[in-house]
């Protein structure tokens, strides 16, 4: 391609077909109004039919469910929790207690230094391995720092 113009797609693309402008669709005429004033009733109709069913459906299947509950002498909530497909195990989001040690040394040690003075992620994981207070922490303790944990990521994540 010589060097031209090359601000429009046209001129980038000389062999292919320039897409037509779109332009307004004229206006609708009376039967054309007719017929989709017609085909959206139908449509309200059937959503509003399919609606009623869904809720006597779920009404049956509730009644259902207490008939079965009552002849095994169980909770409604327990047989709903054997037929539900959701399952009973569910991973835990919080951090691991070796990075919220982590995260709790490396506030202890690199507070107030500059950032070329900070200690590396393996002097900290040095330090952490070594200190006694570490491995020796209450259930509290525990969960205060992994509370300071994700208090620090909630806020890291929400600030601007």
């Amino acid at each position: 391609m010589e060097r031209g113009d090359s601000s429009s797609w046209a001129s980038c693309n000389p062999t292919r077909p320039v897409i037509p402008t779109w332009s307004h669709p004229a206006c609708l005429t009376e039967a054309q109004k007719a017929s989709c004033a017609l085909k959206t009733a139908q449509n309200k109709e059937r959503s509003k039919s399919l609606q009623d069913a869904i809720a006597q459906f779920v009404q049956d299947q509730g009644k259902k469910l207490h008939e079965l509950a009552l002849a095994h002498h169980v909770s409604d909530e327990h047989i709903k929790n054997l037929i539900s497909l959701q399952t009973h195990y569910k991973k835990t989001h919080e951090p691991q207690l070796r990075n919220v040690l982590i995260h709790a040394k490396t506030k202890e040690v690199n507070n107030g230094l500059m950032h070329g003075q900070k200690y590396t992620m393996a002097n900290i994981q040095k330090m952490v391995a070594e200190d006694p207070y570490m491995h020796n922490l209450t259930c509290e303790q525990k969960k205060e720092f992994i509370k300071q944990l994700m208090d620090h990521r909630e806020l890291q994540t929400s600030s601007v």
